[in-house]
């Protein structure tokens, strides 16, 4: 009764223009909207990930069926690299222009126990039509680390909470 509860409200902010988060992966959970603005390094986006990415998230159960046109729901990440940036990638950390990220050490094996699929350790220069997504609330966040930089044009807007069970403090 409970999951019918949350799957009716979760659909009753989504068409009110509300998001209803009940994963902290990635910001705390809560309620947030969708605002049009310039985007920029460290703000939370929704985003839909390319259909290579989303069809492999929901075969191994990272994402649920929703909104996106791929038939995936869409993501909440925060952008951790825009255009022009050098992301370096290493088993410890991510760095973005020489800054390490907080909590960003990639994981060799999901809460599953299963091998995460990663991308080559290295450096990458994100071009002009690429953003790297990254959920560094958790640990488990399946997010670029794994995947790598997704098209700006997947990002559907910056969001903003209108009520959460915790603080989202960015990582700028």
């Amino acid at each position: 009764m409970g999951a019918i509860l949350i799957m009716l409200l979760a659909a009753a902010t989504r068409a009110g223009g509300l998001i209803f988060v009940v994963t902290d992966s990635s910001c705390p959970i809560g309620i947030y909207h969708v605002v049009h603005q310039p985007l920029a390094r460290g703000e939370l986006v929704e985003a839909c990930l390319p259909e290579a990415i989303a069809s492999y998230g929901m075969a191994r159960g990272y994402l649920a069926s929703g909104e996106c046109p791929n038939g995936a729901e869409p993501v909440i990440k925060v952008i951790g690299a825009l255009a022009g940036d050098r992301v370096d990638l290493s088993s410890e950390e991510i760095h973005v222009n020489g800054t390490a990220l907080p909590q960003s050490s990639m994981r060799l094996r999901d809460s599953r126990g299963r091998a995460v699929r990663t991308l080559p350790r290295g450096s990458y220069e994100t071009t002009a039509n690429e953003v790297w997504l990254f959920g560094l609330h958790d640990a488990r966040s399946w997010d670029s680390r794994y995947f790598g930089p997704v098209p700006v044009n997947a990002v559907l807007g910056a969001v903003e909470p209108v009520f959460t069970l915790g603080r989202f403090t960015p990582a700028k």
